[in-house]
């Protein structure tokens, strides 16, 4: 699982946040005020700029996922992944490796039994396996 950086306070996220609301008419461009309220911060312009884009969704002035919503979607894929987790090993012997989520093309890759059942049939058909009952 990957560690989030908590560098910064949720506080000093805010504050710094509010300053960019606040100043932007004072400044030409908008990177402009990001560079300047991140540097009285000590952090990136990219770092703040990417708050600020959150701050934006999370306040309707901005499409895309609010943080509540992309934090839901989050939880309903880890969810999802351990359901289909225990689907594979009711299923089969439970080969999962190490317990983790099969990738997408690992889950892709393998022949389903219908894809199995086709492919051998068309094998038999191609060698002349294949026999059709005749009435």
């Amino acid at each position: 699982m990957a560690t989030r950086n908590t560098r910064y306070s949720p506080e000093v996220r805010e504050r710094a946040v509010r300053m960019v609301f606040e100043h932007r008419q004072e400044y030409p461009s908008e990177w402009a005020t990001l560079t300047s309220v991140a540097t009285k911060h000590g952090m990136t312009s990219e770092t703040l700029r990417h708050w600020v884009r959150a701050a934006e969704v999370d306040e309707g002035l901005r499409h895309g996922l609010t943080t509540h919503e992309r934090n839901r979607l989050r939880e309903l894929e880890k969810e999802n992944c351990e359901l289909r987790q225990a689907n594979e090993m009711a299923s089969s012997a439970g080969s999962l490796s190490a317990g983790r989520c099969p990738t997408r093309s690992a889950r892709t890759s393998r022949l389903t039994p219908w894809r199995w059942r086709s492919t051998r049939e068309k094998l038999r058909s191609s060698q002349g396996w294949f026999t059709t009952s005749t009435g």
